[in-house]
């Protein structure tokens, strides 16, 4: 009975293409953990500002508000496996930049916040188009358990990679870390090149082909006319917006308010990563089942009581405690809001759709930092996240106003 157990959990790696995917983002993706916590104390030290810190956050930003909906339109117009090879290869030749930059000892605030920005523009594309593969790598019965094992090489990575950028900084320096993310997206590529898919067919007709921005007003108005997709987009920005983005205050957290410097910085970031791995976990196991839609709605009021209380917080290991069960709710919202996007959205469509997820989920982030970031420094760090926290409570009632059926969504 436990083997059965233990391979429904692992159901989706059963099938070798997204196996190779797996094992690939979890090496690139540890290594850009390193390099989000090496960047955030690399900022925080060069400027010892809260406002510099969430500056990063707003360059990460646009590039996610402005392009994401193309990027999901390009996915929706050409093979994705190859737009991922130019996604991979470009977001590492920028990490290795940004490592060299520092070793040479020419670094400056403005090169932190333009790399940070080249990357995010990339990420608009990879995101989308990554998240539109996986439906072709697995049954339909199996997407769910495969978007939560997703979700666990980015969040498990969130686990190993700050807790190595604190023990390696101090031996190999902060560029170290940057040329280890560089070489980590070899990973990826190399999965790229292993799985074995049909061969690629135009998704549109060459006859009649309609531009970017057509596909792009196509996408907008399929979830406008779609009450649950809409309702589900908000849920997730307004927890990204509002709740997740307050990991750019980690640093300020370890460093003044709990006194536990770098090294208090990776503990921070793992326990939250902890806290989404043991949610990935937990969807995992639970494989296609009913009442997605509550669980939406549950999780993002835990989260928001959880990140509350963590701003009360002043002790680490009570710190550390709420982050993991934070970290657990906000992967349980924002996977199970995947899904439910994923299944309600055919092939042809896929690609757009999944822009608006990340535009809410990986667009939001970022662009809540900058006034995080300055709430922090006007009350400070404990009330930001607090007021965070409610905020995200908020938008969660605005999004029930339009569907209130969402709790019922199987």
């Amino acid at each position: 009975m436990n083997e059965n157990r233990s391979s429904s959990a692992l159901e989706a790696l059963r099938y070798p293409n997204f196996r190779y995917l797996w094992f690939g983002l979890l090496v690139a993706n540890t290594g850009a953990w390193m390099q989000i916590v090496a960047q955030g104390w690399l900022i925080y030290d060069l400027t010892g500002s809260a406002l510099y810190l969430g500056s990063v956050g707003l360059a990460r930003a646009i590039p996610m508000l402005t392009l994401s909906l193309v990027g999901g339109a390009v996915s929706d117009r050409m093979d994705r496996r190859r737009l991922l090879y130019v996604t991979n290869i470009l977001t590492g030749c920028l990490a290795f930049l940004l490592g060299l930059d520092i070793h040479l000892g020419t670094v400056q605030p403005w090169h932190v916040l333009l790399i940070a920005f080249l990357s995010s523009s990339v990420l608009a594309f990879d995101q989308p188009t990554r998240q539109a593969l996986v439906p072709s790598l697995v049954p339909r019965s199996v997407l769910l358990n495969a978007i939560a094992l997703n979700s666990i090489t980015f969040n498990g990575a969130a686990v190993l990679g700050p807790s190595l950028a604190g023990l390696l900084v101090p031996l190999i320096g902060l560029e170290g870390n940057f040329f280890i993310n560089s070489v980590g997206y070899l990973a990826v590529i190399y999965a790229l090149y292993r799985m074995k898919l049909p061969p690629y067919r135009s998704r549109t007709s060459e006859g009649a082909r309609p531009s970017v921005l057509d596909d792009i007003r196509q996408g907008l108005s399929y979830v406008t006319r779609h009450k649950v997709l809409l309702a589900l987009v908000l849920s997730g920005a307004g927890l990204s917006f509002f709740a997740r983005s307050s990991i750019v205050l980690f640093p300020i957290f370890a460093g003044d308010v709990l006194q536990a410097g770098v090294k208090g910085l990776g503990y921070l970031m793992s326990a939250n990563g902890v806290g989404t791995v043991l949610g990935g976990i937990i969807l995992a196991n639970l494989k296609d089942f009913r009442h997605k839609g509550l669980l939406v709605v549950t999780a993002i009021i835990l989260q928001a009581i959880l990140l509350a209380l963590f701003g009360m917080s002043t002790q680490l290991w009570s710190s550390l405690a709420l982050l993991t069960g934070f970290g657990a709710a906000s992967i349980l919202a924002a996977s199970t809001i995947n899904t439910l996007l994923q299944l309600s959205t055919g092939e042809a469509m896929r690609g757009r759709v999944m822009s608006l997820f990340t535009l809410s989920m990986l667009g939001m982030t970022p662009l809540g930092q900058m006034p995080l970031g300055t709430l922090a420094d006007a009350l400070g760090p404990g009330y930001a996240v607090m007021v965070g926290a409610l905020c995200s409570l908020g938008v969660l009632l605005l999004a029930l106003s339009i569907e209130p059926g969402l709790r019922k969504v199987p």
